[in-house]
């Protein structure tokens, strides 16, 4: 280690002067770009990318806290606040229709529903599902779903958006029997 450090000295030694501050120079813009890739630049970024992370963790939390002050109102309702069943199964009907469309059919069986659909959109779908348990007390069991994607008569470049169809079963309190 020390004769391969005494012939770099000699070497060093034996560079002009010019040629060592040009050695110098090359050290300090490589010291530069290494320092800027690997420590400032990714800080940089992460302090510009901040505000968006925290306002998406936020309206995380927000929702987290909707989702949890409506559980908490569903567990505090008494077990004798669920709707009937016919109640139930019309609001599902109203629900199925708006959100849905008039494609979607209900079928009621002693301990669940049915509610077959097809051609629906991502957030219909998600909008549908949040309103069921929301409005009716009911909680999906089952859900038998498949991708059926837009017909190919998109403009050049854009995606087809996906539709989906299939078959939701539904149960809980509000399939009491009347």
């Amino acid at each position: 280690m020390k004769a391969a450090l005494a012939v770099l000295q000699a070497r060093w030694r034996a560079l002009a002067q010019r040629e060592r501050r040009a050695a110098i120079l090359g050290a300090a813009v490589l010291l530069a770009f290494v320092l800027w890739q690997w420590a400032i630049h990714p800080a940089l970024r992460t302090l510009q990318q901040a505000p968006e992370q925290r306002a998406a963790a936020l309206a995380q939390w927000q929702q987290m806290q909707a989702l949890a002050a409506q559980a908490q109102a569903l567990q505090q309702a008494p077990p004798g606040a669920a709707p009937s069943r016919q109640a139930t199964l019309q609001a599902l009907q109203a629900l199925s229709l708006s959100h849905l469309g008039p494609q979607a059919s209900i079928s009621a069986q002693p301990d669940a529903l049915a509610v077959a659909f097809s051609q629906a959109s991502p957030q219909a779908l998600a909008d549908w599902l949040q309103a069921v348990r929301l409005n009716t007390r009911l909680l999906p069991l089952r859900a038998d779903l498949q991708r059926a994607d837009a017909a190919p008569a998109t403009p050049a470049g854009a995606s087809p958006a996906a539709q989906w169809s299939g078959t939701v079963w539904f149960g809980g309190a509000g399939l009491a029997a009347p």
